[in-house]
């Protein structure tokens, strides 16, 4: 219970009791990451049911959907996203990346694309429908549960800082199995979603395009990461985490957009 607290503590905002962060509650912390995708999920579904009830205009849901994780989470992703960004960006060197990385200054780089990432996100949650945003919800939990196994996993691209300071008191072994449990309860929540929708073909390659999205995006966070970085830190994964959820939303409307064309 101590390490879900901490969890909750460190990765958002939800107001948490006060508990020791000491090496035995640190070991099983990301084990309960995922968990706050579980909340997001709930929260944007919600969400787009109040707005549908009020009939609140598309835009304005989609600002409010766009709004509910970086609330949620206190925008520490969002931070590694920009922080990346201007990493990325600049096209130095490895060590030279590694300063930007911890530099608390945004640059122009980080504020152009974090503004084109919200305009993406507000635009695309104004068009999906709220049958698509109930499998998309799952991607929250996909996201951290990825993102936990990576970092169980993946080599850290420096000895310090918060990502290594995790890393280095976390059972890894325990916590891969954690984010692979996270993966098939998902994987058997979104086929009870498709059975419950009747089996219906459009809702199966939904499925499948999320999926293909989040392991496609995942796939590409070790390429970058290594190539550029030599592993991976607390920044470059917030930064896949907000990717990962991008460009599943953005596969999901696509499907949705398609799909009557041959169904």
């Amino acid at each position: 219970m101590k390490s879900c607290i901490i969890a909750f503590a460190m990765y958002s905002k939800i107001p948490m009791p006060k508990v020791e962060w000491n090496e035995k509650n640190m070991k099983y912390v990301i084990c309960y990451f995922p968990l706050i995708g579980v909340v997001i999920a709930a929260l944007e579904l919600l969400v787009f049911f109040i707005c549908e009830q009020l009939q609140i205009g598309s835009l304005l849901r989609g600002i409010l959907l766009t709004i509910v994780p970086i609330m949620i989470t206190g925008g520490i992703h969002m931070d590694g996203f920009l922080d990346t960004v201007d990493a990325r960006n600049s096209y130095a060197d490895r060590e030279k990346k590694l300063e930007i990385l911890k530099d608390p200054h945004a640059g122009a780089f980080a504020i152009i694309k974090g503004i084109v990432y919200c305009l993406l996100q507000v635009g695309f949650f104004s068009e999906v429908t709220f049958s698509g945003l109930v499998f998309l919800s799952v991607v929250f939990v996909f996201s951290r549960a990825l993102s936990g196994f990576a970092l169980a996993n993946f080599k850290g691209a420096k000895e310090t800082g918060l990502l290594a300071s995790f890393a280095g008191g976390a059972d890894k072994k325990v916590v891969s199995f954690a984010m692979i449990g996270y993966g098939i309860v998902g994987l058997i929540g979104l086929f009870g979603l498709l059975f419950y929708s009747g089996m219906q073909m459009e809702n199966l390659i939904l499925i499948v395009g999320i999926c293909i999205s989040c392991l496609l995006t995942f796939a590409y966070y070790h390429f970058f990461s290594y190539r550029e970085f030599h592993g991976i830190t607390g920044d470059i994964a917030g930064y896949f985490l907000q990717l990962v959820e991008l460009t599943t939303l953005i596969t999901c409307v696509i499907i949705e957009k398609v799909g009557p064309w041959f169904f």
